[in-house]
């Protein structure tokens, strides 16, 4: 299976001084619409368990700049 590039991800640091990513994905190929993903770490996961490390949401920027989950 082949890799493509959809988008990219930039490390941001929010107002609350938590690291996360930003960036965009284009959902059907070069010119294609873009969504907007936030990836935060999962701070709720417990040791051992199957939660994932990181959530991706779907979001605009104001999303960012307040406090988040």
């Amino acid at each position: 299976m082949a890799l493509e590039k959809v988008g990219g991800v930039w490390l941001k640091t929010g107002k609350d001084g938590r690291k996360f990513f930003s960036g965009e994905v284009e959902l059907e190929g070069r010119g294609g619409p873009r969504v907007r993903l936030f990836v935060f770490k999962n701070e709720e996961k417990e040791p051992g368990s199957k939660q994932p490390d990181y959530r991706i949401m779907r979001g605009d920027d104001e999303l960012h700049r307040g406090v988040i989950l």
